[in-house]
């Protein structure tokens, strides 16, 4: 059976570094890299709410219900928008939008391209959908096989956990037009982008695609998985259709509003993804001497195999087990640490990669 990806929590007893464990099974460590700093603008905005007399706090937003008023300006800030034909709406972060989703296929099956979380396909099947696996092909080819299976949306993640087949905005612009030719929408999930520059978003196709249906977070990258807010932004022309499944006041207006000033900011990730880069390769050369499942190369993660946990472990580095949906009930399982980005903590695990002597046994690592 798919599980979902948080169902892969319930055996964590904690997510925070110990004295004996380097917790490396999520990231923690993101934020200091993050300028201008995003905790003093949340800071900032908690204090303008307790001196105004909370009024986001008393706020029933019936009259934006969906989040499109307080956040559009922001958005189009962020991604560099010069026009506003597209639509915005808000949910309690992107697994809500995902589950919502799941109703929004009008046929019997949903086409996925690649490895992915399994949260869709299982919300998809709670939604008398069937989720279709499909390995990345042409865009013609992907389009007449959908038809075959009966399949009139597609999904995909960008960038992927394991590559970035339609990281090009040529490639995906290509893909997105043929399918809107057969009538198909193309859903995409870009929680993963906020490791990229706004540039690379798939919403700046926005307003050209009738389409297309891109998903935000605040979680990957920012650590603002607190807040629970995600974006939905799609084609105008499909707004009235995904407002249908998708539930409104998901949102606290504070947490909107919070969102709302951290992506008025513009791209504050820079440095963040140069630290990633520059951390990154450290650790691939830590473990040079074991095989590793590579990440996209925006990702702050790295693989091993699954049996690799228990040694690490003894070493005091703790990673966590992750599916990645490949169709049907099959998945793969592979151990994904993330990687440290703070001195401390990368020092730490040079430390625990290399204070063992050869007579006591490497395992295979350097």
């Amino acid at each position: 059976m798919i599980a979902r990806a948080i169902d892969s929590y319930q055996s964590m007893v904690a997510l925070d570094d110990t004295p004996t464990i380097l917790n490396l099974s999520w990231t923690q460590d993101e934020r200091p890299f993050i300028q201008p700093d995003i905790s003093a603008v949340i800071q900032q905005t908690l204090h303008l709410e307790t001196e105004t007399g909370l009024p986001e706090i008393y706020r029933y937003a019936v009259t934006d219900p969906w989040g499109d008023m307080t956040l559009r300006q922001a958005v189009k800030h962020f991604f560099s928008l010069a026009h506003d034909d597209f639509s915005l709406s808000c949910g309690a972060g992107v697994i809500s939008l995902l589950a919502a989703l799941a109703y929004l296929s009008q046929g019997r099956r949903v086409a996925i391209i690649g490895d992915v979380y399994p949260d869709y396909p299982w919300y998809l099947r709670q939604a008398g959908r069937e989720p279709y696996h499909m390995a990345p092909g042409s865009e013609q080819d992907i389009g007449t096989a959908m038809c075959a299976v009966g399949a009139d949306m597609l999904f995909l993640e960008r960038p992927g956990l394991l590559n970035d087949d339609y990281g090009d905005l040529v490639k995906l612009r290509q893909l997105c037009q043929r399918l809107a030719q057969r009538g198909m929408l193309l859903l995409i999930d870009e929680s993963n982008a906020n490791y990229c520059s706004p540039t690379y978003s798939a919403v700046t196709l926005l307003g050209e695609m009738p389409n297309l249906i891109v998903l935000r977070g605040m979680s990957k990258g920012w650590g603002l998985g607190g807040l629970r807010v995600g974006l939905c932004l799609c084609a105008s022309e499909l707004q009235a259709r995904v407002r249908q499944t998708l539930p409104p006041l998901l949102n606290a207006s504070l947490s909107l509003r919070i969102a709302a000033n951290i992506l008025a900011l513009g791209d504050s990730t820079a440095e963040l993804r140069a630290q990633i880069t520059r951390h990154k390769r450290q650790v691939l050369e830590l473990f040079d001497a074991q095989p590793l499942v590579a990440a996209s190369s925006a990702l702050p993660y790295w693989f091993l195999g699954p049996e690799m946990g228990e040694a690490l472990e003894a070493r005091g580095v703790k990673g966590k087990h992750h599916l990645c949906w490949r169709g049907g009930d099959a998945a793969i399982t592979l151990l994904r640490l993330s990687v440290p980005l703070l001195p401390a903590r990368m020092a730490r695990l040079q430390h625990c990669m290399t204070s063992y002597s050869d007579s006591e046994g490497t395992d295979g690592y350097r």
